[in-house]
């Protein structure tokens, strides 16, 4: 079996992501890769997330589980809506027990043109959960201790500058 350079890549990226969020979150989150989720499709749109996130604990006030993907800088627009909308029809058909709510979706994207059009992708489609993106400079920033390094898509300040929230 051959893989391409950019699935490699790809796979290298996510797991500097991975390192970078056990750092972030000081391992409050059990993070699970799209090869350990793969039998848990019923969870998951057809095409698993790249990460999954789930708290250690539950806290009242805190969500519980995130899905997170990883957007390359390169990727065709079309690929993007399509990915996007299959977490909205997931959502639209999933079964949930009482209580139970769907993941959050995090979105990172490795440049900040293509958060923006993940941004502009996502004020259209999502209405059932929230939705949060960041890059990979926010997220590797070793200037930036803070957790508040995610964009909450559907919110805006008083001033109508972006809100960045932790996990």
């Amino acid at each position: 079996m051959s893989v391409t350079e950019e699935h490699i890549d790809h796979c290298l990226t996510t797991l500097t992501v991975y390192l970078a969020l056990q750092k972030r979150t000081k391992s409050v989150f059990n993070i699970a890769s799209r090869y350990e989720i793969a039998n848990l499709k019923s969870l998951f749109p057809e095409k698993v997330p790249d990460l999954y996130l789930f708290r250690k604990r539950r806290h009242e006030n805190k969500h519980y589980n995130y899905s997170l993907d990883i957007f390359d800088a390169e990727l065709p627009f079309w690929v993007m809506r399509n990915r996007i909308r299959a977490y909205q029809d997931h959502c639209d058909g999933a079964e949930l027990e009482v209580g139970e709510t769907y993941p959050y979706i995090l979105l990172v994207a490795l440049n900040e043109r293509t958060e923006q059009r993940l941004i502009d992708l996502t004020e259209n489609i999502f209405q059932d959960f929230d939705v949060y993106t960041t890059t990979v400079n926010r997220l590797f920033d070793p200037d930036k201790p803070s957790p508040a390094i995610w964009r909450e898509v559907f919110e805006e300040g008083e001033d109508g500058q972006p809100l960045f929230r932790g996990l």
